[in-house]
């Protein structure tokens, strides 16, 4: 183990043995092997959640983030924050992205009979964009499910190699002339301006919690998200503040004039029998 780390590492060093970090490994090891076997079973344990988002102005709900979760009977529920690395280095992360596109758009259709204008957020990785046929699974769950391509979202995470693949590029522009949109989550957290922004033709872009609460706490930082939606504006892109919880975050940062709202303040990611009892159940159709 400590020999493959310290390849894995760059050569040329040396590695101390440490069993902590051992037991953390076979734990993967571990995890991966029951994602695998899930996978072969219909995808058991596997559940997509969703999180409100709701107009700025209004608060009407109007569309919603579909939010990977997995349960197994030895490990529990598992943080994606762990089990999603995990599959993005198996490379698992490609049938299961498909399944979340899948099950995002046929709830997405089943709601859109309540909300005419609903829309789903459904979050890429960069091992799907590079290593699949991304623009054929889309295609093809599109005329499956039935749904118009312009309720479908898809969220990347900014990334400097997105930006400098001429083929990436090439698939964005695709999608936007299919009339599906892009939008960038975790704005300002890596490699963004407003040229990157123009290049991949978001429709969107999303500040997390942690940009947020920047801006709460401090003027300057508020005053540079106000000039970005205020560019993001100009060149016809909306923007959705994440993270906000609390009655006099929403005040603040609605003065910032942003499109639409996401946070634990409207709702936290659920299940779709929740969302619907919690927001539609009166409206749906038996």
């Amino acid at each position: 183990y400590a020999l493959n780390e310290t390849k894995r590492n760059g050569r040329n060093q040396m590695a101390l043995f440490d069993r902590n970090s051992y037991n953390e490994y076979l734990k993967r090891l571990d995890i991966r092997k029951a994602i695998r076997v899930d996978i072969a079973n219909g995808f058991r344990g596997f559940q997509v959640f969703f999180q409100p988002i709701v107009d700025a102005n209004t608060y009407k709900l109007i569309g919603a983030e579909a939010l990977l979760r997995w349960k197994d009977e030895k490990h529990g529920n598992v943080s994606p924050a762990v089990f999603i690395p995990i599959m993005e280095e198996s490379g698992l992360i490609i049938p299961v992205g498909r399944y979340v596109l899948w099950e995002a758009a046929k709830t997405c259709k089943k709601w859109k009979q309540v909300i005419p204008e609903f829309h789903v957020n459904v979050n890429l990785s960069y091992v799907q964009i590079r290593k699949s046929d991304l623009m054929k699974d889309v295609d093809r769950c599109i005329e499956e499910v039935g749904i118009e391509p312009n309720s479908l979202v898809l969220e990347l995470t900014e990334s400097g190699y997105i930006e400098t693949d001429s083929s990436i590029m090439a698939l964005f522009q695709e999608l936007k002339a299919k009339n599906i949109s892009l939008a960038i989550d975790d704005f300002g957290t890596g490699y963004s301006n407003m040229r990157y922004l123009e290049d991949i033709a978001a429709k969107t872009i999303k500040f997390d919690r942690s940009f947020v609460m920047q801006a709460l706490q401090n003027e300057y930082n508020y005053t540079v998200i106000s000039h970005i939606i205020d560019m993001a504006h100009s060149v016809g892109s909306t923007v959705c503040m994440e993270g906000i919880e609390y009655e006099h975050e929403l005040e603040k940062m609605k003065k910032a004039k942003p499109d639409m709202i996401q946070g634990y303040l409207f709702g936290k990611p659920c299940s779709v029998e929740e969302f619907e009892e919690k927001y539609l159940k009166k409206f749906l159709k038996s």
